[in-house]
């Protein structure tokens, strides 16, 4: 039953799907009744759906498989192929401190107001920045997660899909706490009874 996370192509559609409820939350938000209330910002939803959907379909249509052969084969005509690794290392350090810096500052730094989309945020974010240091192509973390596996299923299918439940959960809860903050707080009480 877990071999179907092994299913890349179900794995991109799962980009997709993120990208489709990203949008359905931007235009609940638009047509939020409290919209000037609670100070939505849509045009988040629309972003992340846009970026997603990309990502999705890059990954279905195999861009990053592509690039990552263009890229060897420029090491290779260049003549630094051998000494790759360094330069992989380095981009796997550049983007994981780069997502740490992001969702510390974001924590930190991000005012009241846009604190309602922080979880799906640091969510996507976490999923973009695992994409990027697998595109990456560091033996090591390559080892890891293509040649092991838990339960039959290889690690890298596993954290993936965990990845792609979360940040579409993290979408999909806003929308219960969208809709009760938007009825009045009698309604709230009546609807615990």
């Amino acid at each position: 039953m877990l071999t179907i996370l092994e299913s890349g192509t179900l794995r991109s559609m799962g980009y997709v799907v993120l990208g489709a409820l990203a949008a359905v939350a931007g235009w609940r938000e638009r047509s939020s009744p409290d919209r000037d209330r609670l100070q939505l910002w849509p045009l988040y939803w629309w972003l992340t759906s846009a970026l997603l959907i990309a990502v999705g379909v890059a990954h279905l249509g195999g861009l990053g498989d592509y690039l990552v052969g263009l890229g060897r084969e420029q090491a290779r005509s260049a003549g630094w192929y051998d000494a790759r690794r360094k330069f992989q290392a380095a981009g796997v350090l550049i983007f994981s401190w780069a997502w740490f810096m992001t969702v510390l500052l974001a924590i930190w730094r991000v005012p009241p107001r846009r604190r309602r989309y922080l979880p799906s945020a640091i969510a996507v974010g976490t999923l973009l920045a695992f994409v990027a240091v697998r595109a990456v192509s560091l033996h090591q973390i390559d080892s890891l997660l293509y040649r092991r596996d838990l339960f039959g299923v290889r690690i890298v299918g596993i954290v993936e899909s965990a990845l792609l439940v979360i940040a579409g959960m993290s979408i999909v809860s806003r929308w219960n706490l969208d809709d009760d903050a938007s009825r009045p707080a009698a309604e709230r009480v009546d609807a615990l009874h």
